[in-house]
């Protein structure tokens, strides 16, 4: 059963027709010219024309011509631009519409929207308030009747002070349209309208469009009509224009065309006439679904309709994403299904679509996802605003990166014609601290920096090199660091000479100038496009057929975000021109006027017909068949979606909420009747999934899917499969083949297990089915990996190796594979204004290393009575403090610290607080070095001494020792390289006590036994072997009795404990006369080393294994919430959707 809706020029003219005998009439007759078709959707247009186009050559074995076919809002401004009228209002894009908003949210004085007068309102906020207005004046509320409507619309106040804002917000929105002489396009509906009306009421009843032949307007595919919308549609009824719409609608369909109802009521209030169109499948599996589908109280089922609907729960959507994929791939070779014949749909694009392209492109399965991607998350598109950023936020060290980092600019030396090294300059730039911005005063700042540098090493050289004997290696290393800095200099100002913008207010059409020739085409980017496109071409041949798709598609989304860009640039500065004439603007005025335009716009990639499996969203597939339907995201808040407007208007729409849930019903019935041919006779497939969670919460079923269940007469918990859980019965239910269908040489195994296997080994199926799955994960990764690859791998685990190596791995194996073995780079850090912990730690390093070391070279200490030690050639200064000698030593770190200090060069006006935190000079507080220093004159009657200061081993340095190596067992060994903070040591006539320390900033740094027993360790033990190597090496026989400690430079003691040291202990042996200043309950003894050396070196050998010969790189991090937070990989890791 159907309803024309139309007036009666189309009544006389073609009577009581339905849509597909009126395409047959059209096609038999050859002329579309006469014919305009209106759709519901864009999607529906696109596939409605190529439908017809292969029909209509068919038939008639030629192209059709005169062929027009549009979306509602198409036709709108279609006759708008027909209307010949003085001084015609410009009908806006929704990203210029916006733009006014915006500047009306600014203006209009709010009380609640902002209450908080500092903070600046987010755009998303600004943004939904926009869309709460649009959707206000959608439903025919305008601000004249604001009031009215809203009293009578049996709303509740939810906020007042939200409503009034509202108000506000729509007064002046509708005022700044008025100023601007500018329509959005629910004002220019109701004027066409009026026109129409008008122009129907003088007696001028031709057609419009100024077409010949007159058109016929003919509507499908709609199950709503918007208010404006209708008050045109029955504009259009006036004309001698025939005019109809087609809809698929019974009267006896019950409560799921609500809708329905009140649209042809209204419609016929407007003069429409309603024409019933007879259906002879009245107990038709469509007409069935349209009356019980949301009417279960009345009890009919209909258990057949299951036999062809399979409803699937997996444990998140990465998991569903790859279960559809395999179900698509399986009905493409087994089911003889083309892909184009299979639809996935989804209310959630954001979350689905960036899954499907991953995984269905790793499947081998062509795609093809209508997805409309947002503008300004354009990796292109953001480089062009940053580069605009550089100047207008004064040459900030962020923007400044990321337009160096970009991919699509191309930056030169003017004099040498050479590329600028990005990486020196942004290093030197981090390390430099160098900020930026206006405060700092823009690009003059940066060049004053590295003239300063530069003078700075030029004084240190000279001082140097008026000595006898001046340190060769610093001496290199300051001659290095000048280079850097004048190649960093000269670079700076070559870059900044492409920024050589107007220093002047602009006028709109200098801003289009500055994008379009300044930064596209003077950066590089129509070259770089260009360049990409030519190699691609070159090397097709090669790529894999959906390598060579992916690849095609990435040029495409640069090519349209571009195209989609400069349209809107286009548009923005022809309208901006209109609005504000000959005023003129700061760049940066103008920038922001843009990034608003270009906030929420979207661009989409070239439909494709017959390219793949189809996939996109819900409502885009009304009207269009296909064989197969598949719903993923099937959960309550998503589908329906919820509907929460008056968070933002401070009132409940009672009947625009019942509307919205009414639509959704639809589309979910739509979904499920797609095709009704196929549907009707049980011969179309519908599959429904929905993930059980994700990393952050459970999900709970669409309640239409409890809907569904009852229509079919089944119970949810019998008619859902868990495919995480799928048995061995459930393999032979019709449409589920997929699940167990072999598709590896691993799913084969298990295959063999099953049909072989005693009832014993069928109830260990799900143990060894987890043991193969481990088993593929690994295998798959390293049949992927390429042979010069797996050569990497042995070669990087056979040179020295540093403690870190290891630690990297035991923290997350992947993010290891992804830094050790891809070698990706990781993105720079932001720059932090003060020094960070890390920095910190090195310069704390860096201090009390040349502190000992300056007393050890100028024998300054009390060692007459300790021996020195002895390493082959190599002899050794024990460091003894004398407590009187306080003085001389705070001056003298004091001036270690200020000359370390400066070589870090943070801001000059953070110098002196960085200076501070290390060696205070207010009363009453103290800075590291100094506690440092008093903890160690504390503990000088120790009896041990230091004497080894950043020992490095393996390293290629001056004074490095040889790499240690260290057995594994099983006859698995690794070189180690590495370096020791410090040690000291105590010999007495049969032994010597070693007491090696780490040095660690703060206490949370530290690590236990614990830490070695769980893997995440090796530094402690390691260091242990090292030292026994090194000793044994270089001729001492004598025992070695070894200690461990952390030391701790920002040590806070409580109240509670007196005389406790910046100590933490590690492994203090119990013959150690260190004993008995750590007591026995707070430390582990002598006896445990060599158990936690053992643990360490077992934990090593299964790294080893894991890397070099099982390729082993899961996605496991040992504490996620942790490491992930703060992980560079995470855009490349999946584990928050696992």
């Amino acid at each position: 059963m159907g309803f024309v809706v139309c007036n009666e020029r189309f009544k006389e003219k073609f009577g009581s027709i339905s849509f597909e005998s009126l395409l047959e009439q059209i096609i038999n007759k050859g002329d579309v010219s006469e014919f305009y078709f209106v759709t519901a959707t864009n999607q529906l247009a696109w596939n409605f024309r190529l439908d017809f186009v292969e029909k209509f050559y068919a038939s008639k074995r030629k192209a059709v011509a005169n062929f027009v076919a549009s979306n509602l809002e198409g036709l709108i401004r279609k006759v708008y631009e027909s209307l010949k009228i003085p001084d015609k209002k410009k009908i806006l894009s929704e990203s210029l519409r916006f733009l006014v908003f915006k500047e009306a949210f600014d203006e209009a004085p709010l009380n609640f929207f902002k209450r908080h007068s500092k903070d600046k309102v987010p755009l998303f906020v600004i943004k939904w308030l926009s869309q709460i207005i649009f959707g206000l004046k959608e439903d025919g509320i305008t601000l004249e009747n604001f009031e009215l409507e809203m009293n009578n619309s049996g709303t509740s106040v939810v906020n007042p002070l939200k409503f009034n804002d509202t108000k506000l917000l729509f007064e002046y929105y509708q005022r700044k349209l008025d100023e601007s002489n500018f329509f959005d396009i629910i004002d220019a509906t109701y004027f066409v309208a009026d026109k129409i009306n008008q122009f129907a009421e003088l007696g001028n009843s031709v057609s419009i469009l100024d077409s010949t032949p007159q058109k016929t307007f003919l509507f499908f595919g709609f199950f709503d009509f918007k208010v404006p919308e209708i008050k045109f549609l029955s504009s259009l009824a006036k004309l001698s224009n025939p005019v109809a719409i087609f809809l698929d609608f019974d009267e006896t369909n019950g409560p799921l065309f609500g809708n329905y109802i009140d649209l042809l009521l209204n419609l016929k209030k407007f003069g429409f006439n309603t024409i019933s169109i007879g259906d002879n499948k009245i107990d038709s599996n469509t007409n069935f679904v349209k009356k019980y589908l949301f009417n279960n109280y009345l009890g009919q089922t209909r258990g057949e309709l299951a036999k062809r609907i399979r409803i699937c729960a997996t444990e998140n959507r990465y998991s569903e994403a790859k279960e559809i994929a395999k179900l698509c791939k399986y009905l493409i070779l087994k089911g003889n299904i083309k892909p184009s014949e299979i639809c996935i749909v989804t209310k959630n694009p954001q979350s689905y679509s960036p899954l499907f392209r991953e995984v269905f492109q790793d499947a081998g399965i062509p795609a093809n996802i209508t997805e409309r991607f947002r503008l300004s998350s354009s990796p292109l598109i953001i480089s062009i605003l940053a580069a605009l950023d550089v100047v207008t936020r004064g040459f900030r060290f962020q923007d400044v990166r990321k337009v160096l980092l970009s991919f699509y600019f191309r930056f030169y030396n003017q004099k040498n014609s050479e590329p600028i090294d990005v990486e020196n300059l942004l290093g030197l730039a981090t390390k430099m601290k160098i900020l930026g911005g206006k405060e700092f005063n823009g690009k003059k700042y940066w060049e004053s920096r590295f003239r300063n540098r530069l003078k700075v090493i030029d004084q240190r050289l000279e001082m140097l090199n008026s000595l006898d004997y001046p340190d060769p290696m610093e001496v290199s290393s300051l001659k290095a660091e000048r280079s850097s800095v004048e190649q960093a200099k000269e670079d700076f100002e070559a870059f900044t000479f492409y920024f050589n913008f107007p220093d002047k207010e602009l006028s709109f059409e200098d801003f289009y100038d500055i994008v379009t020739n300044r930064i596209i085409k003077g950066f590089g980017v129509l070259n770089i496009l260009e360049n990409v496109a030519n190699n691609l071409v070159e090397n097709l041949g090669v790529y894999s057929k959906y390598d060579k798709i992916a690849k095609i598609e990435e040029i495409e989304r640069d090519t349209r975000a571009l195209t989609k860009f400069l349209k809107i640039l286009e548009e923005f500065v022809f309208t901006s021109s209109i609005r504000f004439k000959d005023q003129k603007f700061s760049l940066e005025e103008i920038t922001d006027l843009f990034k608003v335009v270009i906030f929420e716009e979207r661009y989409q990639l070239s439909r494709k017909p017959n390219a793949g499996v189809n996939i996109t969203t819900i409502e885009q597939t009304r009207g269009i068949p296909f064989k197969v339907m598949i719903l993923c995201g099937a959960i309550d808040g998503e589908f329906p979606m919820r509907y929460s407007p008056e968070k933002f208007l401070g009132r409940v729409l009672g009947k625009s909420e019942k509307r919205h849930f009414e639509n959704e019903r639809l589309e979910f019935f739509f979904f499920l009747t797609n095709n009704n041919y196929l549907f009707d006779r049980n011969e179309r497939w519908t599959y429904i999934f929905f993930p059980k969670r994700d990393s952050k919460r459970e999900f709970v079923p669409s309640p239409f899917i409890f809907s569904l269940c009852e229509l079919l007469g089944v119970s949810l918990d019998e008619f859902v499969f868990e495919i995480g859980r799928f048995s061995h019965k459930e393999q032979n239910v019709e449409g589920m083949e997929w699940v167990s269908a072999i598709t590896s040489n691993v799913e084969s195994n298990i295959a063999a297990i099953i049909g072989d296997g005693t009832s014993a080994e069928q109830e260990n199926f799900q143990a060894v089915e987890l043991y193969y799955k481990k088993f593929e994960e690994n295998s798959l990764l390293e049949s992927k990996l390429s042979e010069k690859a797996k050569e990497f791998i042995v070669k990087l685990v056979s040179r020295p190796l540093s403690i870190s190596f290891l630690e990297e791995y035991a923290r997350c194996p992947y993010q290891f594979f992804v830094d050790r073995i891809l070698q990706i780079t990781k993105p720079m850090p932001e720059m932090e204004i003060f020094l960070s912990n890390r920095e910190k730690g090195e310069i704390l390093h860096l201090i009390v290393s040349n502190f000992f070391k300056e007393l050890a070279q100028n024998r300054t200490n009390e060692t007459a009575d300790v021996p020195n030690l002895k390493l082959g050639n190599k002899v050794f200064v024990p460091v003894k403090l004398d407590p009187n000698k306080k003085e001389e030593y705070i001056e003298r770190i004091k001036a270690i610290t200020s000359s370390i200090l400066s070589k870090f060069d943070t801001e000059i006006s953070l110098f002196e607080i960085d200076f501070q935190e290390f060696f205070s000079t207010e009363l009453g507080r103290i800075g590291y070095v100094q506690l440092w220093l008093n903890y160690e004159l504390q503990r000088a009657n120790w009896e041990f001494y230091p004497v080894l200061f950043e020992l490095a081993f393996g390293l290629n340095t001056k004074d490095s020792l040889e790499a240690v190596s260290v057995d594994l067992g099983l006859g698995e060994s690794i070189t180690l390289r590495g370096k020791i903070d410090r040690v000291d040591f105590l010999e007495t006539d049969d032994k010597y006590e070693i007491l090696v320390i780490d040095y660690k900033l703060k206490a949370a740094e530290c690590k236990t036994p614990r830490s070695v027993e769980k893997g995440e360790s090796f530094q402690m033990p390691f260091y242990a072997i090292a030292l026994r190597n090194i000793f044994e090496k270089n001729g001492i026989t004598k025992p070695l009795v070894i200690n461990l400690l952390y030391q701790i430079f920002d040590f806070k003691v409580s109240e509670k404990k007196e005389n406790v040291l910046n100590y933490k202990s590690f492994v203090i042996n119990d013959e150690s006369k260190l004993g008995k200043y750590f007591p026995q309950k707070s430390t582990k003894r002598g006896d445990d080393l060599e158990q936690i050396i053992t643990q360490a070196r077992i934990n090593a050998y299964q790294i080893l294994k894991a890397i070099r010969d099982n390729k082993n790189f899961a996605v496991k991090p040992l504490d996620s919430g942790r490491i992930c937070s703060y992980c560079p990989f995470q855009s490349i890791c999946k584990i928050e959707i696992y």
